[in-house]
């Protein structure tokens, strides 16, 4: 970029206007323009701005490709952990139900086996009370 001009006649021209010494106003006016050249040599331009920014933008777009290919990573293994889950899910609800079935099967046959028992024990205690009322009955009859 090209520095703009720094005029050295004018500055010292008005110096001396002022009242200035001739040699002194040309030399300050040399001292500022050399001041002027060394500070603007430094000051940072549009185009530099523009540059800069540009690298920034590279710099932060790569890192954000870097950010999302981790988080694709990510999304990736949480979809994975969800299938597992599911799948694990499905088998502890077959087993849920296998075990529903197991249960009812064994509740059947503890009725069964209830019922069949309760029946002997009617039976049983149906001969014991025939037998007492035999017995009872026959008393009178021994002791007469």
């Amino acid at each position: 970029m090209a520095l703009p001009a720094f005029d050295t006649l004018k500055v010292a021209n008005r110096l001396k206007a002022v009242g200035v010494p001739p040699a002194q106003a040309e030399a300050e006016a040399e001292v500022f323009s050399e001041i002027f050249e060394v500070n603007l040599r430094e000051l940072a331009t549009k185009e530099d701005l523009q540059r800069e920014i540009g690298n920034l933008r590279k710099d932060m777009d790569a890192k954000f490709a870097g950010i999302d290919a981790k988080f694709e990573s990510v999304d990736a293994k949480f979809e994975s952990v969800d299938a597992k889950l599911t799948a694990m899910e499905e088998r502890l609800n077959a087993k849920h139900e296998s075990l529903r079935k197991d249960i009812a099967a064994m509740e059947e046959r503890f009725d069964s086996r209830f019922d069949k028992l309760l029946l002997q024990l009617t039976f049983r205690l149906s001969g014991v009370m025939v037998a007492t009322l035999t017995a009872l009955s026959l008393l009178p009859r021994i002791f007469h």
